[in-house]
């Protein structure tokens, strides 16, 4: 079993985050989509890196970000190699920063994004 360890994504991560993206989607971000999200103070880029081995490679990631009182899930993927071993889960135990009035969540799910 892989150990995974949850960090913040930086730029630096573009061409990971790029491959995971063209490997899971018909209709993948561009590289420009993920730079803009990543640069917003209003959004939270999460990665999944392998812990184990020296090069930390980047299994999945969870972009959300805050509109008015609501997160929305802007995008979340796992490499195909890395699914079914529960990357996609660990971030659910995570809320949103506290606020004073509750916050929803949102989830847009685009039909170009489903086969």
């Amino acid at each position: 079993m892989t150990t995974i360890e949850l960090r913040r994504l930086a730029l630096a991560d573009l061409l990971a985050i790029e491959e995971i993206e063209r490997r899971s989607y018909p209709t993948p971000w561009s590289r420009s989509m993920f730079a803009g999200e990543l640069a917003k103070p209003s959004s939270i880029c999460l990665g999944a890196f392998e812990a184990e081995g020296e090069d930390g490679a980047l299994v999945g990631y969870l972009i959300v970000s805050r509109y008015v009182d609501a997160w929305h899930v802007m995008n979340v993927a796992v490499d195909p190699d890395h699914r079914g071993r529960g990357v996609a889960t660990m971030p659910r135990s995570m809320r949103p920063p506290a606020r004073r009035s509750p916050a929803t969540c949102a989830l847009p799910t685009p039909t170009a994004t489903w086969p």
